[in-house]
């Protein structure tokens, strides 16, 4: 741990998001606090840096304390943090101090699963002014989920449900904002144990011989340590009948425990949804041709009127069962050669991945609406690297782009929807409460008093 300054904080957070090995699309800022008539309380923020763009929820008012969130592409993300963090800009309508003896930095989180991804953070905790808040009782408002106190509310909201280590009723982090930075060198993706073999299936961004997995076993409390090899993509470990429980570790050669998994006995664990990752699908996918989740494109300039095609695409996937589409692909599946990557990129292999990456992100966030979650990475096929769109189906249907055109997918193609027959399945109850996302600036939720007795 150690004791920083807002100037180190912003040189440490570019420097990691340029040393990443996957790229970071921006930051989430899912935060709480509570109205009071002295103006509004922070009760706790995290800022979560992810590799993919991810929707900012609609905001919640409850009587006594109010949840928004935010997301911020990750060309202004470290600034606006900072901009927070020295009052020039507001976190929701918060205006937050922080304490320059309190700021510190940590490689390893508080939360038993640091997040969702599966990836390890990098931690910085930051305190802020408290000035009174309280928070007790239940949280509940007519129309919104209901929980038991704000411990579970924030738990719920800030944190997306993880497990923190520490038991009771307390608020995880009070008065902090938590910056949470994605270690993308390694993880375990998934994790089985049928029978007497263990199956660990781990994802990294460098060498194999730079980590390695290692496996411990647990027989009423005795620890045996069963092996430790390269972490290559599949590894498999066959484990003591009496076993009822195994640790798996994925450690980086510079002392880093980049992952960990413990399960017990018939257990299985899974980093995030999806039984294959994108690089395991796409030999497969490339092979079988286009289809209805299905599509090829091959690589286009920043800037031509392609680029519709692509976001087209991407439309009529949200709005109907999700897809892949892989940029970088002939029309019968073919990896182009990195030659033309390296040519319209302007720069060689890494440097034009990046910047084509860096750039479906920017179309998706301008010329979809709602703006979508969805994955965009690069991926090795047959020698090649060709870069990947993950589509799941939309949470927020319909989908248009920003010239207000809706599409879905039939087969190999992309229609506008029948409006007698089609367009209106599209429109459902959103499963999320509230209308307004709200702004970091100008949030669109009004500002009540804690009632008082």
């Amino acid at each position: 741990m150690a004791i920083i300054n807002l100037e180190q904080l912003q040189h440490w957070l570019t420097d990691s998001l340029a040393a990443r090995h996957r790229p970071i699309a921006g930051a989430l800022a899912s935060f709480a606090y509570v109205p009071a008539d002295d103006g509004p309380k922070l009760v706790g923020c995290r800022w979560f840096f992810a590799e993919e763009i991810i929707e900012a929820r609609p905001y919640r008012q409850y009587p006594t304390l109010i949840l928004g969130e935010e997301w911020l592409p990750v060309e202004i993300a470290v600034e606006a943090l900072i901009d927070i963090l020295t009052q020039k800009r507001r976190l929701g309508p918060v205006f937050l101090s922080y304490d320059a003896n309190r700021l510190w930095m940590q490689q390893q989180s508080k939360i038993r699963s640091p997040s969702y991804t599966g990836w390890t953070e990098d931690l910085v905790s930051i305190s802020v002014v408290q000035n009174g808040v309280n928070v007790w009782g239940p949280v509940a408002a007519r129309g919104l989920p209901p929980y038991a106190d704000a411990a579970d509310a924030v738990r719920d909201w800030v944190w997306h449900g993880a497990q923190f280590n520490s038991m009771g009723r307390e608020l995880p982090f009070l008065g902090q904002v938590v910056v949470l930075l994605p270690d993308t060198r390694g993880r375990i993706r998934r994790a089985e144990w049928e029978g007497e073999t263990l199956t660990v299936h781990a994802e990294t961004t460098v060498a194999d011989e730079v980590v390695e997995l290692q496996v411990n076993a647990i027989d009423t409390g005795k620890i045996s340590v069963i092996g430790a090899s390269p972490g290559a993509s599949v590894t498999r470990w066959d484990i003591p009948r009496m076993a009822t429980a195994v640790q798996v570790f994925l450690v980086h050669g510079d002392g880093t425990l980049l992952s960990t998994v413990y399960l017990t006995r018939g257990e299985h664990y899974k980093a995030h949804v999806g039984e294959l990752s994108l690089e395991e699908r796409a030999p497969a996918e490339l092979s079988v041709g286009e289809g209805d989740q299905i599509e090829y494109k091959p690589y286009i300039e920043h800037g031509d009127n392609k680029e519709w095609e692509v976001i087209q695409t991407i439309v009529a996937f949200l709005n109907t069962g999700g897809g892949r589409l892989y940029l970088g692909v002939t029309d019968d599946g073919v990896p182009q050669p990195e030659t033309i990557l390296r040519k319209l990129g302007k720069g060689d292999t890494d440097q034009a991945l990046t910047a084509l990456t860096a750039r479906v992100h920017e179309l998706i966030r301008s010329r979809i609406k709602p703006v979508p979650r969805v994955l965009v990475q690069a991926v090795p096929v047959a020698g090649a690297r060709v870069i990947a769109v993950d589509v799941p189906p939309g949470d927020d249907r319909p989908y248009a782009t920003a010239k207000n055109d809706i599409y879905i997918r039939k087969g190999a193609s992309n229609f506008k929807p029948d409006p007698r027959t089609e367009l209106a399945s599209l429109f459902r109850k959103r499963n999320r409460s509230g209308s307004s996302t709200g702004s970091l600036d100008n949030p669109s939720v009004a500002i009540q008093p804690i009632p008082t007795e």
